[in-house]
């Protein structure tokens, strides 16, 4: 794992718990940050399965994701 992925993942875990919108505003910015590297890395698979903790109900958000995986040829459709 990359230092950068290590410390995407940490900051996730100082914020995950907080009850403070703000922080709950940087645990989404933070989860974005860290999904869009997972995409950079071309680590996909990794980025989906991490997609449903990190977005949440966000209909607007899932459906950047799902733009950014299409144009990227990464929706598979079975």
């Amino acid at each position: 794992m990359t230092d950068y992925s290590s410390y995407l993942q940490e900051a996730l875990a100082v914020v995950k718990h907080s009850r403070d919108c703000k922080i709950s505003e940087q645990y989404e910015k933070i989860g974005h940050m860290y999904l869009d590297h997972l995409c950079d890395l071309d680590r996909y698979e990794e980025a989906a399965s991490r997609s449903v903790t990190l977005l949440g109900d966000n209909k607007e958000i899932w459906e950047y994701y799902f733009y950014k995986f299409n144009d990227r040829g990464k929706i598979q459709v079975r």
